[in-house]
């Protein structure tokens, strides 16, 4: 290892979306960007970055990737997010967001709409209910998910602990207990549909979010002005549009989901293996779920400001509705004359 430590530069820099992303630069000569991954932060890349004197190394938290904690002088609540009990920490704080809106709504009338049309009256409390329950279902399903792909992967070269002879069972049991997993029945090497679940109940929640997101951006349309996401310096804004207030923590969420779909059915393409371990399939599931964890986290940390600082105007809700001179009512006045 190099001895003599190179001089870092830590800033902060805006992003085009009006989010921000922090970042670490070191030495000097062609630029090399680098970013950590699931579980970690920008601490990973110490060794690497002390080696590379010929470069110089900027270490980026980017929003979707969780955050470094640990800086000296870093923002707070840049601690990553995407560590398994980091991202269960997201999802209660949406979730108690989601309810305190639900309760404080829950007598505040507006229009529902059905295929993008008025339909029949509705508080927005409901909407936020209908929400949380969404999220809800969505990280009891993710944490099935996680504790069933959460097992022992210790077989040998082809699951059956041979090698080991007697004490393949025994050994197997220790390391497991060591390591905190499950001691799965069988070598799952040739069977993928554990992480196919993972992945199908991570774009699931990451659609549920971009939905939030979704129904959110829609409200904030300038013809209906019902709720409209939080505002800061810089977020939102058209450079060449200054009339504009862009729902951008919506769209960070809606981009997502057809990114997490994508996703996840390259891990369904995974499951029909070859025999005791494939040839091809498995081997790119390392990044398939890093990058479902990144859509998902990065969906979950967009939707939250959102909610959290989320403005909503009653009085354009009521306005809205009146302005349906009673036809809302249809369906009630059909039920009592039926």
């Amino acid at each position: 290892m190099p001895s003599t430590a190179r001089a870092q530069r830590r800033d902060v820099v805006a992003c085009a979306n009006g989010a921000t992303a922090e970042f670490v630069a070191e030495g000097q000569g062609p630029t090399l960007v680098l970013l950590h991954g699931l579980q970690s932060n920008l601490a990973v890349w110490d060794a690497v970055c002390a080696h590379l004197t010929g470069f110089e190394c900027v270490r980026l938290n980017f929003p979707g990737r969780g955050g470094s904690a640990g800086w000296h002088g870093a923002p707070e609540g840049a601690a990553a997010f995407y560590s398994l009990a980091g991202f269960a920490d997201l999802l209660h704080a949406l979730g108690d967001a989601l309810a305190a809106l639900a309760r404080a709504h829950r007598a505040t009338p507006m229009l529902g709409r059905t295929l993008l049309q008025p339909a029949v009256p509705i508080t927005f409390g409901w909407k936020a209910a209908c929400w949380l329950v969404l999220v809800h279902r969505g990280a009891d399903g993710l944490a099935r998910a996680l504790r069933e792909a959460a097992v022992l992967q210790f077989g040998g070269a082809a699951g059956t602990l041979a090698a080991l002879g007697p004490h393949g069972d025994a050994v197997a049991q220790r390391l497991a207990a060591g390591l905190g997993l499950s001691l799965p029945d069988t070598s799952w090497h040739g069977a993928r549909d554990r992480l196919a679940r993972l992945g199908a109940e991570l774009a699931i929640l990451t659609g549920a979010l971009a939905k939030i997101g979704r129904d959110v951006a829609l409200l904030m349309q300038p013809e209906v002005g019902e709720a409209f996401e939080p505002t800061a310096a810089g977020r939102g804004g058209s450079s060449a549009m200054p009339h504009k207030r862009n729902p951008v923590g919506a769209m960070l969420a809606a981009e997502a989901a057809p990114r997490a779909s994508g996703l996840a059915a390259a891990l369904f393409a995974t499951l029909p293996s070859e025999h005791e371990r494939g040839l091809g399939g498995w081997q790119n599931t390392v990044f398939l779920v890093a990058d479902l964890f990144d859509a998902a986290g990065s969906a979950g940390d967009a939707v939250l400001e959102v909610i959290a600082g989320l403005r909503v105007a009653p009085a354009a809700m009521q306005r809205n509705l009146d302005a349906q001179r009673g036809f809302v009512f249809a369906e009630a006045l059909a039920t009592a004359l039926a």
